[in-house]
């Protein structure tokens, strides 16, 4: 759907340490006048079934990869990305995944129409 509205996206994954992560969630937890963190157990669950994105799959793709503690990330490429080299913004095209097919579902089931009206009045 993105595709038909014209809208381009990339992904930008920030490389974080398990440890480091706990060490921001208990520090959040631990934070009485703001609202954050997941409960221990939660959260080791989230670490459990987390998935680190893939540049090779589709839906992530492009993939940038940042470690936490980079101070420069690559933000030209990354700009580069979405707009290109040429400042204009970058051609998405179309294709099979990406595109609504709007079909008319009544006409699809109009020729079972009478089989199916008879068998629920039957």
């Amino acid at each position: 759907m993105y595709a038909e509205a014209a809208l381009t996206f990339l992904e930008v994954h920030v490389g974080t340490p398990i440890e480091k992560c706990r060490e921001i969630n208990a520090r959040l937890l631990a934070d009485k006048e703001n609202d954050g963190g997941y409960v221990e157990e939660d959260f080791e669950n989230l670490i459990f079934r987390y998935e680190e994105p893939n540049g090779m799959s589709r839906w992530d793709s492009p993939l940038f990869t940042v470690l936490d503690e980079d101070e420069t990330p690559p933000f030209e490429k990354i700009w580069e990305a979405i707009v290109g080299s040429d400042g204009k913004a970058k051609v998405v095209r179309p294709n099979q995944a990406t595109v609504l097919v709007r079909t008319n579902f009544l006409y699809h089931i109009y020729p079972y129409r009478l089989p199916l009206t008879s068998y629920f009045h039957a």
